[in-house]
């Protein structure tokens, strides 16, 4: 039978209840802005009933069936896809842009119009083959040029480098990130055998893991007891409280360190398909790396070409023999003019012969190397090779900017779909509110209620004595 001290505790309990109602309202109230939080839910049930009045069960009251976080696993997948795609156009994206930066001078002082005025100064010093002013004009053409090429092959080891620094700060950012979900699988655990509620942890590592998915692919598996596995490419990176740090060993590759990822102790080489890491290595080792051969390559045959003109030819001082740049120019780093020339540019060669100061075939020679096709297996002259490769660098940036866009509008519905689910929102949790209060007002007074009618009984029970 019904007792008033069951109906107490009906109270009792809707008064517990509602309280922790009203701080759930309250933590997704205080957290609205907080970066990786998930809306916490409180689902509410009958409480089994107490035996009843003549076969009547009016039942005790409420209790909590579930208090956790609202959360969409599928949409997760998909997120934790889509931010791996995202990361690499991302990065892909900025540093191409920098790169491209490299070439966009301004004043005509890119190498393109570099380029053009030395092959111009051949042509006035045809002109006047017997003119020193022209000569030293040439040299300063030449100095600039070589100059020129010097400094954007330099930016570009440089940038090289940063890139190459930022794949070992990554590297170390994916091994904190695994450290740090293994962690919190064990805390997890831990809790929700004890009986605890994890939802502060399980945020704090599905953050972890998002953050991961950008900077390389990954999937994940959640096991019965709450822990997940992640994997990359078939490869462990966390197992329940083991997690297995990427290691970066330096290797040379033609003439520079660069640096080397491999899965911990197996040494397995890592194999990435999207990411932040993917587009570093990706633009160390590709485009960049490309760029920097093309300039190589241009300033070697630009160097090779002219010097092979201009040592069947003769100067002001009926020398010849004399190489224009340097014989030893091995690539864009060392390229310049030859010292005997840069000290005297009267030994610059004009004329075919010793003794002609006014011939100027040698000069229209050279000047004419400018319409060879000298690159490409013989489809592109020496401006054209320079021209396509600054072109194939604008070409890659232009496609990951539209890339971009694309990954960033395809993540921005997913997070809106996430933050409709996940995400707290003020009027739904101020509308919980008023609702609490009015249940915790009720429930409160039914304990009041009860008090009187128990006072009630008390007083007749005297009354009868």
């Amino acid at each position: 039978m019904s007792s008033l001290s069951d109906i107490l505790n009906t109270g009792r309990q809707a008064l517990l209840v509602q309280q922790l109602a009203m701080q759930v309202v309250g933590q997704n109230t205080a957290n609205v802005n907080t970066e990786g939080y998930t809306r916490r839910r409180l689902d509410l049930s009958t409480a089994p009933p107490y035996g009843g009045f003549s076969g009547w069960e009016a039942g005790s009251g409420v209790d909590v069936e579930y208090l956790g976080r609202v959360r969409d696993r599928l949409l997760d997948e998909q997120i934790r896809r889509g931010g791996a795609d995202l990361g690499y156009w991302t990065q892909r994206d900025d540093l191409l842009g920098r790169v491209e930066e490299i070439y966009s001078e301004l004043d005509g002082s890119a190498i393109s119009d570099q380029l053009q005025q030395f092959w111009a100064a051949w042509s006035d010093l045809s002109n006047q083959p017997e003119d020193m002013a022209g000569r030293i004009a040439l040299l300063e053409k030449a100095q600039s040029l070589a100059s020129g090429v010097r400094r954007v092959y330099g930016e570009l080891a440089s940038r090289r480098d940063q890139v190459d620094a930022q794949v070992v700060a990554g590297v170390d950012e994916v091994n904190a990130l695994t450290s740090s979900i293994a962690r919190l699988n064990v805390q997890i655990v831990h809790a929700e055998t004890s009986g605890q509620e994890a939802s502060d942890l399980r945020d704090a590592r599905d953050h972890a893991v998002d953050r991961l998915s950008q900077l390389m692919n990954v999937t994940v598996q959640e096991n019965a007891d709450g822990a997940v596995n992640v994997y990359n490419g078939g490869q462990i990176l966390v197992q329940l409280d083991h997690s297995v740090n990427l290691t970066v060993s330096a290797v040379n590759r033609n003439g520079y360190v660069t640096s080397v990822i491999t899965y911990g102790s197996s040494g397995g080489m890592l194999k990435l398909e999207g990411g932040e890491l993917k587009a570093l290595i990706e633009l160390r080792d590709g485009d960049i790396g490309r760029t920097m051969n093309d300039l190589d390559q241009f300033a070697v045959t630009l160097a090779s070409r002219v010097n092979e003109v201009h040592r069947t030819g003769y100067g002001l001082t009926d020398s010849n023999g004399i190489e224009f740049f340097a014989a030893d120019v091995t690539g864009a780093a060392d390229f310049r003019p030859s010292a005997l020339v840069v000290d005297d540019p009267s030994r610059i060669a004009t004329a075919a012969a010793a003794g002609a100061p006014g011939d100027n075939s040698i000069a229209l020679q050279i000047a004419s190397i400018q319409n060879e096709k000298l690159l490409r297996d013989g489809r592109s002259t020496l401006d054209e090779f320079y021209r396509d490769s600054v072109l194939a660098v604008g070409s890659s940036k232009s496609y990951a900017a539209g890339q971009l866009q694309v990954e960033q509008a395809s993540m921005s519905n997913l997070e809106n779909r996430r933050q409709q689910i996940s995400g707290v929102s003020l009027d739904e949790e101020m509308t919980r509110l008023v609702q609490v209060q009015q249940a915790y007002a009720a429930a409160a007074r039914i304990i009041t209620t009860v008090d009187e009618m128990m006072q009630t009984v008390l007083t007749l029970g005297a009354g009868t004595a």
